[in-house]
């Protein structure tokens, strides 16, 4: 039989949809945010220089990294890897714009239009949008009507090789059998009449895909074997794709696992997808059987910077093994990017904030958290381990370094220099840094070397001294002037001021400075979404320190506040800082408040002022309110006060012994709780779910005096109990035994079960609170009284109590 040319094959077959890329095992999920930022880190995971391996970016968040986070300026941002695409600008001289147009978008039926239009001269009736683009100018120009028969073939296999299940969580059916053969015996023909090897490769590729795709493993590889192209092309590394596909589907793992580091050596466009396959073809778990199948010794680098790039914990023979194999084998530096990023978060981020109060931090949930139990020990144990390994590190740093493929890269004298800070090796750092500025280096490794030198100079000596903070200052107003353009340098700019340099000062016990430089990291950047300002309750970290620092540390933050000292650093500490001398008096008057030393609280508070008083307003507490929320509600719009006029009443209220005057001091009392609709006379937050609230929780017997009253308002209870003694009128009796029953019912005993403590139906709670000896005095003296009737219609216990007796 006479051979079919290509173009009486392709007369044959019918197509849709698009190409695609090599066969991969998954697909992986979207972007995220950036894994980096919940430890504090002061090396860029994005200096690295050999090629892209951002997905590769050490996180302990995103696992074998299947989630990733695409920054802003990351070539991954942008689909510029694809090399199919790249290879048909190049033959045809067509943009890639209009390629990626024509190629992959464009249906077959257009094409066919095309087709007949160059082939017979005969109009094709394009729509206006095909025939604005480029490369269909080219194929009239040309008529290369074998170009154009390969995309109708290909878009005929592509919707057989790449369909989608209904359930994105099981596999599609299987394709049917008697399309796939014959669109498999018709790209035989169309491959041994391509003409040019162009062609040729790629429907060798199509052939292969199909084979994949009917489950015909065995044919996969032997098309590999007889048909890949021999060279490094995109159809080449596609081919290698399913060949790899195909043995991961035939079992045999270390086979795929070989391959798909093969495949991650190709380039960019593969490193991710490749990645992933080499996990799951378990390519660290067969280490040694992969690294037999290497032919030379940069294949079998590669498969060391895999396996370090996999690794969760410390890739030091990896890279040990790695540099022996090939000093210069791409991945490198991002590997030895991860182990740092590693000594940052498993021993700098404690070494940093462990002595901090910083309610957010990592570092308080590996210390506050867990405690001295075992797995306290364990991350101890683990700190002393990453210190060690930050030497190790080094000397591996510096021996890569000093390979000759290596010596103009800056990068490895900036990783050098940063861990001899971390070492504290003050003068090889010096030195390092010389050598990298003496280097070609890129914008991002020119702010690396200003953040390595703030830190240098930041430990001139043991403590933050007058003399470090001037040499500190420069690099600081650089790096708050650059955080507003770089995400990187915004994070480093928190970091510094909310680990590094709040932990000295706390260290030194400097906790004024130490406030101040937590409240400047807390600040916006840009328009991002991303948000860290000083809150004006006082629950962001810095108020967390300020509301519970001591007195004489307290009177030290007004010094430093009020001050008009002329040194550089503390005007630039105090610029643009929220604790101004007023917000400070309103919460020196509130602390004062919750000690119930109401004379002092109205003197701060006459300091503050109007605009910072009326912040946080609240209902007048000095009426009795049956239907009491602890929250305030729409009716109470107008009757609310501030702190200061509260301070007034109390004041006014001091010394007096009459019954009304004892029942409006114990509600003053009572608003200074928990439970009242005036609790922002106390509080800045309250939470709706307090586990010491209502309950008689052991815990309790852990707080403070003031912390025990805001929770178990016993003073309050004995001026209600005071007012009920001395009233001569039946109305102010009955009210003032209602609020002590207030009072009484807030010391419940712990029900056995915990789950109850929170259930709205709870019956510990009801059953105590139906015991309450107030209730018994109420019913007893103050039945007759217009309160009475009025507070059993409002409230449930009471009701319940008076129908049972």
């Amino acid at each position: 039989m006479a051979r079919l040319n290509w173009k009486q094959s392709f007369k044959a077959l019918v197509s849709t949809v698009l190409l695609l890329t090599a066969e991969q095992i998954v697909v992986a999920c979207g972007p995220s945010p950036d894994p980096e930022d919940y430890f504090p880190s002061f090396f860029d995971n994005q200096l690295v220089r050999s090629g892209s391996f951002e997905p590769f970016r050490y996180s302990a968040y995103t696992g074998l990294l299947y989630e990733t986070w695409y920054s802003q300026d990351s070539v991954y941002a942008l689909d510029t890897t694809d090399g199919n695409r790249a290879e048909w600008a190049s033959y045809t001289g067509v943009p890639l714009a209009a390629v990626d147009s024509f190629v992959y978008t464009y249906p077959r039926s257009a094409l066919a239009s095309l087709y007949a239009e160059v082939e017979k001269g005969t109009s094709s009736g394009l729509e206006a949008a095909y025939e604005q683009n480029p490369m269909t100018q080219w194929f009239r120009n040309s008529r290369d009507l074998e170009a154009l028969g390969y995309l109708m073939y290909a878009k005929q296999v592509q919707p057989i090789a790449n369909a989608a299940a209904a359930d994105p969580w099981n596999p599609p059916p299987p394709p049917d059998k008697a399309t796939v053969q014959r669109l498999s015996s018709n790209g035989r023909q169309l491959y041994r009449a391509a003409q040019k090897p162009f062609f040729r490769d790629r429907y060798a590729y199509q052939l292969q895909r199909l084979a994949f795709t009917g489950g015909l493993y065995r044919e996969v590889l032997n098309l590999y074997d007889s048909l890949a192209p021999k060279d490094a092309s995109n159809m080449a590394s596609r081919m290698l794709g399913l060949q790899a596909g195909a043995y991961y589907k035939l079992k045999q793992l270390p086979e795929a696992a070989y391959r798909y580091s093969l495949l991650f050596d190709r380039g960019d466009e593969w490193k991710r997808n490749a990645f992933i396959s080499y996990d799951w073809s378990k390519g660290p778990d067969n280490a040694a059987a992969v690294l037999k199948r290497c032919k030379t010794s940069h294949e079998r680098a590669v498969v060391h910077v895999l396996n370090g790039l996999m690794a969760y914990d410390q890739a030091q023979t990896d890279i040990e093994q790695a540099l022996a194999e090939d000093p210069t084998v791409a991945g490198l530096d991002a590997l030895v990017t991860r182990e740092i990023n590693k000594i940052e978060e498993r021993y700098l981020s404690v070494q940093w904030t462990g002595s901090r109060t910083a309610f957010n931090s990592y570092a308080y949930y590996l210390n506050g958290y867990w405690g001295p139990n075992a797995q306290g020990r364990q991350l101890d144990s683990m700190r002393v381990a990453y210190k060690a390994y930050s030497e190790v590190l080094a000397g591996l740093i510096d021996r890569i370094g000093a390979s000759s493929g290596n010596k103009q890269n800056a990068f490895w004298p900036l990783a050098g220099a940063y861990l001899a800070f971390v070492n504290q090796n003050n003068a090889a750092c010096e030195a390092k840094l010389k050598v990298a500025e003496s280097l070609p280096l890129t914008d991002r490794m020119r702010d690396q070397l200003s953040v390595i030198k703030l830190l240098a100079v930041s430990r001139q000596s043991d403590r933050i001294t007058s003399e470090t903070e001037a040499a500190m200052l420069p690099y600081l107003q650089w790096l708050d002037q650059r955080r507003s353009v770089s995400q990187r340098l915004d994070k480093t700019y928190r970091d510094f001021t909310n680990a590094y340099l709040t932990a000295y000062y706390l260290k030194q016990k400097d906790t004024v400075k130490a406030i101040y430089a937590l409240a400047r990291s807390q600040r916006t950047w840009g328009d991002t979404g991303m948000v860290y300002s000083v809150a004006e309750d006082f629950m962001d970290e810095s108020g967390l320190l300020l509301q519970q620092i001591g007195t004489d540390q307290f009177e030290a933050l007004k010094t430093f506040s009020a001050s008009t000292s002329v040194r550089p650093f503390d005007q630039w500490l105090r610029s643009g800082n929220p604790y101004s001398l007023p917000v400070v008096y309103e919460l020196e008057g509130t602390r004062q408040l919750r000690d119930h030393r109401f004379a002092a609280a109205l003197e701060a508070f006459r300091k503050s002022s109007p605009q910072v008083l009326a912040r946080h307003p609240f209902p007048d507490p000095f009426t009795v309110d049956i239907d009491d929320p602890i929250e305030a509600t729409a009716a109470d719009s107008g009757r609310m006060i501030t702190k200061k006029t509260f301070a007034e009443a109390m004041v006014a209220l001091e010394g007096k012994t009459d019954a009304e005057s004892l029942l409006k001091q114990g509600l003053g009392l009572y608003a200074l709780t928990y439970y009242s609709k005036a609790h922002r006379a106390w509080d800045y937050y309250r939470s709706g779910v307090d586990a010491y609230a209502y309950y008689a929780d052991t815990a309790r017997r852990l707080l403070s005096v003031v912390q025990t009253q805001y929770y178990n308002p016993t003073e309050a209870e004995q001026k209600f109990v005071q007012a009920a003694a001395a009233a001569t009128n039946p109305e102010t009796k009955a009210q003032a035994l209602f609020m002590a029953a207030k009072c009484w019912q807030k010391r419940a005993p712990m029900p056995k079960e915990e789950y109850y403590r929170y259930n709205m139906n709870e019956k510990t709670y009801y059953r105590y609170s139906l015991k309450n000896p107030y209730f018994s005095r109420l019913k007893t003296e103050s039945s007759g009284t217009p309160f009475y009737e009025h507070a059993v219609l409002g409230c449930d216990y009471l009701r319940d109590y008076a129908k049972r007796r």
